[in-house]
């Protein structure tokens, strides 16, 4: 048998090639058909019996090449003619059946055989390769740390402190929050390289925005009502069903960033725009490698996402809706809410800027005319106002309030705002105007 010269391992050989096809009854040239096509008695005959001859008969069929089929039909013809007295047709299913049997497990043995050859041969010329070198892991000492850590301040803003190039970042609140207006206002800010939310200046920025929630026409008029000339330059999706977790849309997606510069990409909502369990941690970990791929392209990825069901009031981390993990892979989350008009954002994580708690604002939306909306701030937070002023401050903005839409505007408790307009009523500094049962309505003096 041949062997392999360098290991001295038999080969196993390969399968043999199939023989020329002969039909049964075709003249083998080697008296074989001769010798089996005679009478066979029981017990007598060439082969000293049936059993042997229509055995041998069957190994001959095998050999020509003849189907399964084929062969069994052949075989009880051969029964029928030359069996003296005839087998019952079940033994020469069994007999063929076998046959065949035997000669599939064979074929596999051998196949099994000669690869597991192959694998051995080259799991051994693997052994023989020369080995890397393993680079060994090294501690941090002191100064590798401080060269590491200005490393990672080294942050390109787009706003400072707030939205960083190739960073995820979350706006997230219930709906109708504001979080849609605060996107708005960078898409204003970043075309036109002004400050965001009357906040940080943003820098001239190319942005691409996924809207998988609102229309054509509401979308449209946002922009139209608010600044429509500064929009110009934008490059939107508009319900085109878009999924960063879909191959083909991730490739788009990615590719137009690349093509176009894009700075911001921002995603309307996220709920939208995949499908995976939001309340996994392991599958939005597998979300979080495909919006990170958007980002190692380039641009800045500001997604607009719900807070949890019941969760209003609450400006913490633990309000955004879904697995810890969405949270887990931001560099900045925030939180907004939305009472009467008055909007109140709060940065709940900022993970490269030193300046979290000063990233807190409120905003209005202003109608200077039914055609023309505003956003404006709020210069200070109205936690941080005197008791009076800051319910002088709320009803004008939102005139005709009651008590206790104060109290909750104002994050204050309903005692203390009573009393208080109690004594801004008798210096005469806002306007009462009385309801039914006693109830009371407050407006700003300039309104009369």
């Amino acid at each position: 048998m041949e062997t392999n010269d360098f290991w001295d391992i038999p080969l196993v050989p390969d399968i043999k090639p199939e023989r020329k096809e002969r039909q049964p009854g075709e003249p083998s040239g080697d008296g074989t058909l001769a010798k089996l096509y005679q009478r066979h008695p029981e017990g007598g005959g060439p082969y000293g019996g049936r059993d042997n001859a229509i055995t041998a008969y069957v190994g001959y069929l095998r050999s020509t090449g003849l189907d399964y089929d084929g062969a069994l039909e052949a075989a009880q013809g051969f029964n029928r003619n030359w069996l003296d007295p005839a087998l019952q047709p079940f033994e020469i299913s069994e007999k063929v059946g076998r046959a065949w049997a035997e000669w599939s497990i064979s074929v596999r043995e051998m196949v099994t055989k000669e690869l597991a050859v192959k694998q051995l041969l080259a799991d051994r010329a693997k052994s023989l390769e020369p080995k890397v070198a393993r680079k060994k892991k090294v501690p941090w000492d002191w100064d590798r740390l401080q060269e590491e850590a200005a490393k990672s301040r080294d942050t390109e803003w787009i706003v400072p402190h707030v939205i960083a190039r190739q960073a995820i970042h979350y706006f997230a609140g219930p709906p109708s929050s504001g979080k849609s207006w605060m996107a708005a206002d960078l898409v204003r800010a970043a075309q036109c390289g002004g400050m965001w939310m009357s906040l940080a200046p943003c820098v001239v920025s190319k942005i691409l925005y996924v809207n998988e929630e609102m229309g054509v026409g509401e979308y449209n008029n946002r922009f139209h009502l608010l600044y429509p000339e500064a929009c110009r330059g934008l490059h939107s999706f508009v319900n085109e069903n878009i999924k960063f977790t879909d191959p083909d849309d991730l490739e788009d997606i990615i590719d137009f960033v690349k093509e176009h510069s894009i700075d911001i990409v921002i995603v309307d909502t996220f709920v939208r725009v995949h499908n995976l369990d939001e309340n996994s941690n392991s599958e939005m970990s597998q979300l979080y490698q495909h919006f990170k791929k958007v980002t190692d392209a380039g641009a800045a990825l500001v997604v607009l996402h719900h807070a949890r069901k019941g969760a209003t009031g609450s400006l913490g981390h633990e309000s955004m809706r879904g697995a810890v993990e969405i949270a887990a892979q931001a560099e900045t989350v925030l939180s907004i809410e939305n009472k009467l008009g008055h909007y109140t954002v709060k940065t709940v994580k900022q993970r490269r800027s030193p300046f979290e708690d000063q990233l807190n604002f409120e905003f209005r939306i202003h109608a200077n005319s039914p055609n023309d909306l505003e956003i404006q701030r709020v210069d200070v937070a109205t936690a941080e106002k005197s008791m009076d002023q800051a319910i002088l401050d709320y009803i004008d903005t939102t005139p005709g309030v009651t008590s206790q839409q104060i109290s909750e505007g104002i994050k204050k408790r309903k005692a203390d705002v009573v009393k208080a307009l109690q004594g801004l009523e008798d210096e005469e500094m806002l306007n009462v105007m009385n309801g039914q049962r006693g109830a009371k309505f407050y407006s700003p003096k300039s309104m009369f």
